[in-house]
Parts: structure tokens; sequence; C-alpha cells
């Protein structure tokens, strides 16, 4: 997947929970044309309220949209978690970078966030955590 798609993913991932929850209910209550049948007879042709469910179900289970919003999250919080520090006592570093880079509205840069300390590594280390957090969600998107 190209580096561009993949901040792209990172820049939404904040707001992929309000996206799906307004995806599903896109699905439960679609856009319907107003009825211009006045007074005529509606026919429920059997649907029952458990076909009706069944009916939604299956068709979140099969909506592109809301599944590769599904698969986006999954993916960023799964290389969120690779690249967790073993050792408690250790700062997540990679974690407070790709908040600073991808998450927070101001949009910081390496070079900013390395020249004004707010985390305490080298630019060109910084550069290879963005890398390889980059690699480890494209392998997971993938």
């Amino acid at each position: 997947m190209q580096r561009s798609k993949l901040i792209e993913i990172l820049e939404q991932y904040p707001m992929l929970d309000s996206k799906i929850a307004l995806r599903k209910l896109e699905l439960k209550y679609p856009y319907a044309e107003s009825d211009e049948n006045i007074g005529g007879g509606k026919s429920d042709n059997g649907n029952t309220e458990e076909s009706k469910q069944a009916n939604l179900i299956d068709m979140m289970d099969e909506d592109e949209e809301l599944l590769r919003l599904q698969l986006w999250k999954k993916g960023v919080q799964r290389a969120l978690e690779k690249c967790k520090p073993l050792d408690e006592s250790e700062r997540d570093s990679t974690r407070e970078l790709v908040n600073l880079l991808y998450f927070d509205n101001k949009k910081f840069t390496i070079t900013w966030i390395s020249k004004h300390k707010l985390i305490p590594l080298s630019e060109s280390s910084l550069r290879e955590r963005d890398r390889r957090f980059l690699n480890i969600l494209d392998n997971l998107l993938s």
C-alpha cells in the first residue's frame, strides 16, 4: 500500500468509531423516497422482525465500506500493539510519535518533534520508528 494511503488511514483513525457507527445507522435506516401513495395499503410481504434483523446483519456483514473501516481500525490497533515496549518501565515512544504525527490536530513533523525534544530521540531514530510502524501497518492491511 502506498505511504500516502497509510497516512490517510492513520489520520482518520481517531474518527473511525464515529464513521463505523454512522455507516451502521445508514444501513439500518436507508434513505427512501417519500411515498406519494396517499391512502394506499402497504404489504409487509411477510417480513417479520426476525427476518428484518437477519437481513440487516447480512447487509452489515457484506457492506464493503463498513468492512473496510473495521479493517482499518483493527489494523491500526494491532500495529500499535506490536510497537509497545517490552518493558513496562520504558516509554512508549512509537505510540507518542504516531499520536503527534497522525492523530494530533496540529500535525507535527518529525523535524519539529526532534528539535523541540517532545520525544527524547534523534531525528533519525524517530524517522526509523515511523518507517517501521508504517511497514507493520502496511503488512497488517495487505
